[in-house]
């Protein structure tokens, strides 16, 4: 059986390829306008939004959300930073909190950051400072840094830079009794203040705490949901 109006063979295929053209102009078309906004064809919070945080980062995400009652962006891009990015981004509507989260978390005591270390880590993740390498073309040796960088990052999402309170998370430090000598020495020196809170002492207990008996279709919640209930029915 055939249609009077049924298009020939080579009518088809003229019909395909022209469909298959124009789908490409639309996909060109929208990547381009998405790296004009965007810097890239990657979105200013990461390749897939919150799939790319690791489990600590995850966790701490859902602390600010679920305790600090914050609305959150992870993986937030550093304009022109060398590929940098800011871990975690968390505004309170309520209180006008604004915060900046950067993690570095690993249980093992042997592993403890000292406050040393964290005046290296503080550096480089909250005043953009580079890494030290050898080389007269490194960043370092160029004295080059990306504190500004970061700012831009603050103000892309309506953030003031005079207001954000910078947090570092890490399960404990190795020269607790030092912290707050430390941090006091930090600030006096740059101007900047910096938190330290603890993955092991704060953030976790807080956590299951807060959350309740819900069905929550984000893993890490209901993960530690059942633990809280486990915990609270076997005491």
């Amino acid at each position: 059986m055939t249609f009077c109006n049924a298009p020939g063979r080579h009518e088809f295929k003229q019909y395909h390829r022209e469909c298959k053209e124009s789908l490409r102009l639309v996909f060109s078309a929208y990547s381009a306008a998405k790296k004009k906004l965007c810097g890239s064809t990657t979105p200013p919070y990461g390749k897939s939004g919150r799939q790319d945080m690791n489990a600590v980062e995850h966790i701490v995400e859902c602390y600010f959300r679920y305790c600090k009652r914050c609305f959150t962006m992870t993986d937030v891009k550093i304009p022109a930073g060398n590929n940098r990015q800011c871990d975690l981004l968390a505004y309170n509507a309520a209180t006008q909190e604004q915060y900046h989260v950067e993690s570095s978390v690993t249980h093992s005591k042997d592993w403890l950051l000292s406050t040393e270390q964290l005046r290296e880590i503080f550096d480089r993740k909250f005043r953009g400072a580079p890494p030290k390498r050898e080389g007269k073309k490194t960043d370092h040796a160029k004295g080059k840094t990306y504190f500004d960088n970061i700012i831009q990052a603050y103000r892309s999402v309506g953030f003031d830079p005079s207001k954000v309170q910078r947090i570092f998370v890490t399960w404990a430090v190795a020269d607790e009794g030092n912290l707050e000598s430390f941090l006091a020495d930090y600030r006096s020196k740059h101007g900047m203040q910096v938190d330290v809170w603890s993955f092991r002492d704060l953030i976790l207990p807080e956590l299951m705490r807060g959350i309740s008996t819900g069905n929550y279709e984000d893993e890490v919640l209901r993960t530690l949901s059942l633990l809280r209930q486990r915990d609270l029915q076997t005491e």
